[in-house]
C-alpha cells in the first residue's frame, strides 16, 4: 500500500529533536524567541502547556529558560501524542571582561 504524503502522520519539524539552542548575548533576553513548527494538523505543546491554538502549524514563542524542554504535537480532540522532540536551551554566559 502506497501512502500519500498528505496522509502521512503529522510530525514536528522545529526545533529538531536533540537541538541545543544558545541565546545571543547581543540581543536582550525578552526579544529572543524560538520557532515551533509541525508539518500537519495538531496542537503544539511545550513543557506540558499549549504553545499555540490547535491547528497552527507554526508558533514563535519566547525562548524558554535554560534547561531541558519537551515539545509535543498532540492530536486535536483526543490529545494523543503524535510526535515528541526534546531540546536544550543553554544558559547565557557572562560576558568576558579583561583588565578589571
Amino acid at each position: 500500500v502506497v501512502q500519500r504524503l498528505a496522509e502521512a502522520r503529522p510530525q514536528l519539524i522545529a526545533p529538531p529533536d536533540s537541538a541545543i539552542l544558545a541565546p545571543d548575548p547581543d540581543i536582550p533576553q525578552r526579544a529572543q524567541a524560538v520557532l515551533l513548527q509541525a508539518n500537519g494538523a495538531g496542537c503544539l505543546w511545550l513543557d506540558g502547556h499549549a504553545a499555540a491554538p490547535c491547528g497552527r502549524l507554526k508558533a514563535l514563542v519566547p525562548l524558554p529558560l535554560p534547561g531541558s524542554h519537551r515539545l509535543e504535537l498532540r492530536a486535536k480532540g483526543s490529545g494523543e501524542v503524535l510526535d515528541v522532540h526534546a531540546f536544550t536551551v543553554r544558559a547565557l554566559s557572562a560576558p568576558h571582561r579583561s583588565g578589571t
